[in-house]
């Protein structure tokens, strides 16, 4: 490092931080939750073969109070499978934002494997949220993996953590 910009002294570096402190108003008032085990929702579709939709929602699914679905694109990039998880009830809040880290996946039926993409995003005005390229059409259709098995797949959505804004 160099000496001259005065990050390391001798044998010695020093960190700052700055905090912020927010003040909780009815009209902003953030609420923060971590859950195990109560944040994972699981969608099996049987006749995968036979979807023939641009796109295909799960049933709604409740976590935390709040209202999601899935949107699968088994045909939206002619490669790959696309997972989205949706916010249902930004409709009816649209003054309400929300932050999710969550976790989108390909269930095996084999073993215990997964093809899984991870994030952590806003949710408000736009509502759904994830990958067009979660799966690979190959790796779904090589049958030694067990994602696709009796023409059925198994996808799952789980919330690892949200943070509620209500502007």
């Amino acid at each position: 490092m160099n000496d001259s910009k005065g990050y390391i002294k001798g044998d010695s570096c020093v960190f700052g931080a700055e905090v912020f402190v927010i003040k909780h108003s009815a009209m902003n008032s953030p609420s923060i939750w971590d859950e195990t085990n109560t944040n994972l929702f699981t969608w099996k579709i049987d006749k995968f073969s036979s979807l023939k939709d641009e796109e295909h929602r799960s049933n709604i699914f409740v976590i935390e109070g709040y209202r999601w679905n899935l949107l699968l694109h088994p045909k939206r990039i002619a490669k790959y499978v696309g997972l989205y998880l949706v916010a249902d009830w930004v409709v009816q809040n649209p003054q309400q934002r929300l932050h999710a880290e969550y976790k989108l996946r390909f269930k095996s039926q084999l073993n215990s494997s997964v093809e899984e993409k991870t994030t952590s995003m806003w949710f408000s005005s736009t509502k759904d949220r994830g990958y067009p390229h979660v799966i690979s059409l190959e790796n779904l259709n090589d049958a030694s993996k067990g994602f696709l098995m009796n023409d059925s797949i198994i996808l799952e959505a789980e919330i690892t953590s949200s943070s509620l804004v209500e502007e």
